[in-house]
């Protein structure tokens, strides 16, 4: 994943836009814009960029309908030298408006990406015409891309501060150069309703090992175009409607923008993969049914009275029971009269969900269905002749999710939660795990046992450790350091114990003093033979593929047994066995499945059915209608509804066509009653494509979030809007990447529509934010509005921050602004207590913008907390600042409590909850990422809004992540 993939998606992840915050300038004067909640569309006036063929060094040669030709002549390299590093003294080298290095540990060269509208119906293809170096050797070697130095106790919070230059050997102890092509084809896609394709460029390429250095001087690369797309030219055959709300920012999204696009015949949006239709039509009202554990269930007549069924009403032989919108076969008891009766009930086989926002499944029940799904019945009275079958193979999953490790995935199901780390530390530590074993066979056949181990840090580079079985040696692990590893054994059966057993893992063996062994520990897997012996009146089994053969399950405690084959879940069989007395209670006799693979049973008395977590009659909105129309849509859960009114009043009035949509009906529609956050972006991929024209542009999201919505940690905060949990950070891994929300138009990740999250906790968050935003777009103009505040953290390996502020105070900031330089370690902020002081005193002074490059963690910026999560309470403005903290972390707003119980929000979401006082809104980090990235945002933000009279926040902040888009690799 390249570093400008990942701080597009994060930066995005984490954009708690409570406003349109902006108050811009217009020829250099001041002017107040009326604006909110996350967007308005942008007005008719202002300057715009003229059409663009050519961008810096980069000029387009010739378009015509089969392709672009375009040329590139970098300017000339500047170098410096580092007197020391990690691994010795080595050079870095720049180009003026070139990006850095995207992959820590790779040689970090100058690199950029173009950008350029294409056609919708064309596939593309680069090729290089001409390439025209200069060659030089380097004595040192360039200096690497900088990565992060995380923490290395996995009982601290994760954070970095620092970054070490590390060379990666497989590539600085490579006979080859880096990187190995001048110019690669990158991302093709939509932004909104352009399509672009980028073509990431290298003008300099390095050999760690010659010290060969290549420079290129010319470049002549041409993008081809092959398929029936229509006729290309200048305007890459698209029409983009007039009022488009992304016209703002075409123009320098691409090289070859030409402003005839710009016409009423627009093209119907479509979105590549948006979700289709549903094969049953299963919408409400129903009744959806919630559940948790996988087993046979059933509901009665007073349970569904109790939910709000018209049970007078319905006939059962209409009942259909969905699951994923596809049906569920069902046995209804007494269905064949036609009524619903007190003595009827209804019996499903319902599976546990695995997912990660939610532990519960959802099934919906609905009547007056003309195409319903029954169970079928089969007769499995044993032969008696046929040998028996005494025992299967039973399985036990031992895991606990105790701890969130956002760094170290592991398993096929890339799995962030564990049980347990252990420390050795200058020698073998141990852990233990208990687990209950019942019902052990006495059979010739092994048992086995598995675990699922994740490195997170080994001295030697290379981890070992052993497991035990109730103190009997199994396997032992022995694997590199930074991956996960599965270890599998046999296990004599005679190891296993009925009732209590333990599982020891010993790790660090052979460690000796100064060397630590840290690993995690995911789950375990046992596996044994069990005799098929009813435990509770109920037992579920699995038998391999067999030969005719008959099954006897003692243990119930009365005559009423049923059974069900279950080996295709969804279409459960209900079997007629025989039951018979025995000694102290009653046997079940079956003739199980000769079939060639594997099959599954349940057998079990009325007394062992589950019950649902909870059942409710839901009756929602038809999210699916095409009559449906909105420009500003606002998703949030019904608890917050109300609270929103004088916002939405607002956004009407400016003439929006404004929808607010509850979470739990989209759940309910486009997730099946599943919480997962995928079924909100199926919505809005559905609203963009399918509502009625223009798409919606605005998109807000009512309600904070955290990454442990099933509560495994057990801190009891809601997650009222989940983020959009995904591996998209190459140091942090695992974090919000709530702009895939809104990456709907195809495949790719550019924004489609303009996103922003008010991250209450509370109601009362909700009604302080909208009070803020309304407060804000009424403000008079005064002069705080023309105050911008630049604080920036002290250099070091990770950059030059004051260089980064300087440079955009003296190439973006109109004269007619007042930039306030707050720099760590200079004069007059010598002192760390002098720059927090400054910093309290700016903010509490009324600023347009507060603008931050340096290190931050979650709850301050810098090492030194020059602003802090505590001093928020104690701030006392009334005039609210944009915040843009550069940074790392800052903005990354998923964090539950502590487990003392204390708030560990982010620093961005502090400042804009306050009530009266605070930030307006922030632009803050959602994890990781290196400076260079972070300023080109911030240039394309500022030339936006400075440059471009883009006053609106959500497209000014998707104008700055598409400068890094076209900036760097």
């Amino acid at each position: 994943m390249t570093i400008r993939r990942y701080l597009t998606v994060t930066v995005v992840a984490c954009l708690l836009l409570c406003a349109i915050v902006v108050q811009g300038t217009h020829n250099g004067h001041l002017r107040s814009v009326s604006a909110a909640g996350l967007a308005v569309p942008p007005s008719a006036g202002g300057p715009r960029p003229e059409p663009l063929q050519a961008s810096g060094d980069l000029v387009i040669l010739e378009s015509t309908d089969d392709g672009i030709i375009f040329s590139l002549e970098p300017a000339t390299i500047e170098r410096e030298a580092h007197a020391s590093a990690t691994d010795g003294p080595c050079l870095s080298l720049r180009i003026d408006g070139y990006g850095a290095g995207y992959q820590a540990g790779t040689p970090d060269l100058p690199v950029r990406v173009a950008s350029f509208a294409i056609p919708a119906d064309v596939s593309v293809a680069l090729s290089v015409l001409e390439a025209e170096y200069a060659e030089d050797v380097l004595d040192i070697p360039v200096c690497p891309v900088p990565r992060p130095v995380m923490g290395t106790e996995p009982e601290e919070p994760l954070a970095s501060s620092q970054v070490e230059l590390w060379r990666d050997p497989a590539v600085y102890q490579a006979d080859a150069f880096w990187p190995s092509e001048p110019a690669q084809l990158g991302e093709v896609g939509y932004l909104r309703d352009l399509r672009m394709g980028q073509v990431l460029l290298s003008p300099v390429q390095h050999n760690p090992v010659t010290g060969e250095l290549r420079h290129l001087t010319r470049l002549v690369a041409r993008l081809s175009f092959a398929g029936t797309g229509p006729a290309v030219g200048a305007a890459a055959g698209q029409r983009l409607a007039a009022d488009d709300p992304f016209s703002s920012i075409y123009p320098r999204a691409v090289a070859n923008w030409d402003a005839s696009q710009m016409g009423a015949n627009a093209p119907e949006p479509v979105a590549t993969g948006a979700p289709a239709a549903q094969s049953v039509n299963w919408l409400p009202p129903g009744v959806r049914i919630r559940i948790t554990s996988t087993g046979m269930y059933r509901i009665t007549y007073a349970e569904l009275q109790s939910a709000g069924v018209p049970v007078g009403e319905v006939d059962p032989r209409t009942l259909l029971l969905t699951q994923g919108g596809e049906p569920v076969a069902i046995q209804v008891i007494g269905e064949q009269d036609g009524t619903l009766d007190p003595e009827d009930s209804l019996v499903f086989y319902g599976e546990a969900i695995a997912n990660l926002y939610t532990a519960q499944n959802a099934y919906w029940l609905s009547w007056e269905a003309v195409n319903t799904l029954r169970m079928a019945s089969l007769n499995v009275v044993p032969d008696p002749s046929l040998p028996q079958v005494s025992h299967s193979a039973h399985s036990l999953l031992l895991e606990e999710d105790l701890r969130y490790v956002s760094t170290r995935p592991s398993g096929e199901d890339n799995d962030h939660w564990y049980w347990i780390f252990i420390r050795a530390d200058g020698g073998p530590q141990s852990e233990t795990f208990a687990f209950q074993a019942d019902r052990l066979a006495d059979a010739p056949e092994d048992g086995s046992l598995c675990a699922l181990l994740r490195s997170y840090s080994a001295t030697t580079g290379t981890h070992s450790c052993a497991l035990s079985l109730n103190d009997v040696p199994v396997a032992e692990a022995i694997w590199s350091s930074g991956e996960d590893y599965t270890v599998c054994a046999d296990v004599d059966s005679s190891t296993l114990q009925n009732g209590p057993n333990e599982i020891k893992v010993t790790c660090g063996i052979g460690a000796v003093s100064g060397q630590t062994d840290i690993i995690y520990i995911n789950r375990f897997g046992v596996a044994y033979p069990r005799s098929l012996e009813a435990s509770g009146d109920f037992i579920a089994f699995t038998l391999a593929e067999q030969s005719p053969s008959r099954v006897e399950i003692p243990g119930y405690s009365q005559p009423n047994v049923t059974a069900f084959d279950v080996t295709v879940p969804e279409r459960p069989v209900a079997l007629e066995i025989d039951v018979l007395p025995a000694a102290g209670g009653y046997v079940a006799h079956m003739q199980p499945s000769a079939s060639g693979s594997e099959s599954r049973y349940v057998v079990l008395t009325e007394q062992a059915y589950l019950a649902a977590d909870d059942m409710e009659l839901v009756t929602v909105r038809d999210l699916r209608s095409a009559a449906n129309a909105a420009d500003y849509i606002v998703i949030t859960p019904s608890i917050f509804a109300d609270s929103l009114d004088p916002l939405m009043a607002r956004r009407s009035s400016q003439g929006l066509r404004t929808e607010v949509i509850m979470l739990e009906d989209i759940y309910d529609v486009f997730g099946n009653g599943v919480a997962d956050a995928e079924a909100i972006r199926d919505f809005l991929s559905y609203a963009y494509s399918q509502w009625t024209p223009p798409a919606p542009a605005y998109v807000l999201l009512v309600g904070d979030g955290n990454y442990d919505p099933k509560n495994n940690l057990g801190r009891n905060e809601t997650t009222y809007i989940p983020p959009y949990l995904s591996d998209v950070d190459p140091w942090l891994g695992q974090t919000s990447a709530d702009n895939r929300y809104v990456a709907v138009h195809g495949p790719d990740i550019f924004p489609d529509m303009f996103l922003g999250r008010l991250p209450a906790k509370s109601i009362a968050d909700v009604e302080t934010m909208i009070a803020k935003i309304l407060q804000y777009e009424d403000s008079p103009p005064g002069d705080w509005q023309s105050q911008i505040t630049f604080v920036a953290d002290n250099p070091d390996a990770a950059g030059d921050f004051r260089a980064y502020s300087d440079a955009l105070i003296n190439t973006y900031v109109p004269t007619a602004y007042s930039a306030e330089r707050i720099y760590l370690g200079v004069s007059p902020y010598t002192s760390t207590s002098a720059t927090q002081q400054a910093i309290r005193s700016a903010i509490n002074g009324g600023r347009l913008i507060v603008n931050y490059a340096g290190h931050a963690s979650t709850q301050f910026w810098a090492s030194e907390s020059l602003l802090r999560f505590a001093d928020v309470p104690n701030l006392t403005n009334t005039l609210y600042p944009l915040m843009l903290p550069m940074s790392c972390w800052e903005g990354y707003y998923i964090n539950p409590p502590t487990a003392s119980g204390a708030d560990f929000s982010s620093l961005s979401e502090a400042l804009v909850r306050a009530p009266g006082k605070g930030a307006i809104a922030s632009f803050a980090p959602g994890g990781e990422g290196i400076a260079t990235g972070h300023h080109f945002m911030q240039e394309g933000f500022y030339t936006a809004l400075f440059e471009d009279s883009i006053t609106e926040l959500g497209a000014a902040t998707t104008a700055g992540k598409l400068n890094l888009y076209t900036s760097t690799a």
